[in-house]
């Protein structure tokens, strides 16, 4: 009996060391203000944090444009158009880390004149940048920030009359720390003993 009890006691202890350490470890990124532009037949246009960050799909006469709910993992933004005309006239939102933070951006600039901006705001120099027409794409590989203010922007892209461009405009993702990847499988596996016990 005894020996039941500190096997509970210890998992108990570990389980919540574990879960300390994972929300420790998966803290970072809190998004902070936004500006949004967007065109497809009918303007999006919000500079309210809780609106944009629920996400939106607007569409047109053969286009459409749809940004994904944003959250501490991060969002996506994908086009379609199959000859309807779509735009992103700014596209911007602001937000802060508290610690080292590792993003990744993938995505295609296939569209007319689309550029894609990572700007640090504390000293306003550009962290990332990718225009129209860069052979390697949006893809960043992984990318990180210190702590401080960051935005990811994009300005001016759309389809001509005509043209089609379907897929991911932008794809923004927060990797997850490799310790708090770890820390919350390790706790997954105490629960799961637990539970047979």
């Amino acid at each position: 009996m005894r020996q039941i009890n500190s096997k509970a006691a210890a998992g108990t202890l570990l389980f919540g060391g574990v879960l300390g350490a994972a929300t420790s470890a998966s803290a970072g990124l809190t998004w902070t203000s936004a500006q949004v532009y967007m065109v497809a037949g009918n303007l999006w246009a919000s500079t309210d944090l809780g609106t944009v960050l629920a996400g939106n799909t607007i569409t047109g006469d053969g286009a459409s444009l749809s940004l994904s709910p944003v959250t501490s993992s991060g969002f996506s933004l994908t086009s379609a158009s199959t000859g309807g005309v779509w735009s992103i006239f700014d596209f911007t939102l602001n937000f802060s880390t508290d610690s080292a933070t590792t993003i990744s951006l993938a995505g295609n600039t296939a569209a007319d004149s689309n550029y894609l901006t990572i700007l640090d705001n504390a000293t306003s120099s550009v962290v990332f940048s990718r225009y129209f027409g860069d052979a390697s794409a949006w893809n960043s590989g992984d990318l990180t920030l210190g702590a401080g203010n960051y935005s990811v922007i994009i300005n001016t892209g759309g389809v001509a009359n005509g043209g089609t461009d379907t897929g991911d405009v932008l794809v923004f993702t927060v990797v997850p720390a490799p310790g708090a990847v770890a820390l919350v499988g390790m706790a997954g596996l105490i629960t799961g003993r637990r539970r047979k016990a």
